[in-house]
């Protein structure tokens, strides 16, 4: 099978072929669909985290969406090494794979539940949220900060206040329901300013930091009291990340004047604490309530990829890696098809010739589960326009057209009327025009 292999630690990792995992017991074989490239799979890869894999080689990747033999699409993790996510195929305890709500495309399945939970976590698990609390994040901008702002106001707080240095990302954060933003950027002392007059009379109840550092410092001090005081309602600040410092200065006079309570993540709490939130998160974003922006790099390109992608857009991308490999194996003896509308890309016929002639030794065939229930497929005008019905794995067996349902409009689509040659795969439909 094809996947991302870390041969020697602190180099890029090449597609390359591995050896097929085998499930052993309470484990299970991911089809993978798609995985998310975050910083720590880099870190993992680099040899740089505590726990990067010391035995070489291995595949990368931590999580992802697939589906598992019987068909059901799940969310996965915790991959057994040297196996990764990063693959056709992984292996993962049983335990460690979640269903997938049916409203989501696997790009959003793939990217969000990392930083989502993450973000979940902070808010609920460790800062204990109550409706109408303000709320301070500082780092508002990254994916994850983006997120707790969104998550924050859906769980009722009363001011969500964003903090970060990229201004065009923190006015986009009005429409997540940020109530007032800070530039990060402006001096000190006007940092110090606005960060006086967003607290206010009432203050943050919650802070969630995912910067550290000099930030972190001018909000302490902005808080701090210069008199004696009665005291006020708790300051509860979830320590996350470092991403603009590993440590600050912490003046006496800051935990002697404020009620501060300064806490950390914790680790990893239990399963049945992340299966909940996942299972919360994931709900959010089947309704449209928690999105993430993504960007496409097929497993074969993930040498060159790798660096460029976690370069695009800095803070508002969430990187995916998604395998296109099996599909084209699935459609490669379907000569009469003139195009495939592939990962909401068109192929001509002869583009689609070039790529199997350069990649068929690479595929291997996965049929897709049998098509029997409501099923997944990328929209396109072209097929918006046109009538068509479903063909099962064989090609043969037509199946109503209205069982198929527009991943990123979850809506039916009428009775059809005039057939039209396609193919389904892998969640994918392939079209002749």
């Amino acid at each position: 099978m094809d996947a991302a292999i870390v041969r020697t630690l602190g180099k890029r990792p090449r597609c390359e072929q591995f050896q097929e995992p085998v499930a052993g017991e309470n484990e299970v074989i991911v089809h993978v669909h798609g995985a998310a490239l975050k910083p720590v799979d880099k870190q993992l890869a680099s040899g740089s985290h505590y726990a990067s894999p010391r035995a070489l080689p291995f595949i990368c990747g931590t999580d992802g969406v697939g589906h598992l033999d019987d068909g059901q699409r799940v969310f996965f993790g915790g991959c057994r090494s040297p196996y990764g996510a990063m693959a056709q195929r992984t292996v993962v305890p049983r335990a460690f794979v979640f269903p997938v709500p049916a409203g989501l495309s696997d790009e959003l399945a793939a990217a969000l539940p990392n930083p989502g939970v993450s973000a979940w976590l902070a808010v609920t698990f460790r800062a204990k949220l109550a409706p109408n609390e303000n709320v301070l994040i500082l780092g508002a901008t990254g994916v994850t900060g983006r997120l707790a702002v969104r998550i924050a106001k859906l769980l009722g707080a009363g001011r969500v206040v964003a903090a970060g240095r990229n201004q065009q990302t923190l006015l986009s954060l009005r429409q997540l329901g940020a109530d007032a933003t800070i530039r990060l950027d402006m001096p000190v002392k006007d940092l110090h300013e606005s960060f006086v007059r967003e607290a206010g009379q009432s203050g943050f109840q919650v802070v969630i930091d995912y910067l550290w550092g000099p930030p972190t410092e001018a909000f302490l001090s902005a808080i701090t009291s210069t008199r004696f005081a009665a005291i006020g309602p708790e300051t509860r600040l979830v320590q996350v990340g470092e991403s603009a410092g590993p440590t600050i200065a912490l003046p006496a006079a800051v935990l002697r004047s404020t009620t501060l309570t300064i806490l950390g993540t914790a680790g990893i709490p239990t399963r049945d604490v992340l299966a909940d939130a996942l299972q919360r998160v994931m709900a959010y974003a089947a309704k449209g309530e928690l999105q993430v922006d993504t960007t496409d790099v097929p497993l074969v390109d993930i040498e060159s990829g790798w660096e460029d992608v976690g370069t695009i857009a800095p803070g508002m991308k969430a990187n995916l890696v998604l395998l296109d490999a099996d599909p084209l194996k699935n459609i490669a003896n379907t000569k009469k098809i003139s195009s495939v509308i592939m990962r909401g890309r068109l192929y001509t016929r002869i583009q689609l010739d070039d790529l199997l002639k350069t990649s068929e030794n690479r595929f291997q065939s996965k049929i897709a589960p049998p098509l029997s229930t409501n099923v997944s497929c990328i929209h396109s005008d072209l097929l918006a326009s046109r009538k068509s019905f479903l063909r099962g794995e064989d090609g043969r067996q037509p199946f109503p057209w209205d069982y198929c349902r527009f991943a990123r409009h979850s809506r039916r689509i009428k009775e059809c009327r005039e057939p039209l040659n396609c193919a389904f795969s892998q969640g994918e439909f392939f079209s002749e025009i």
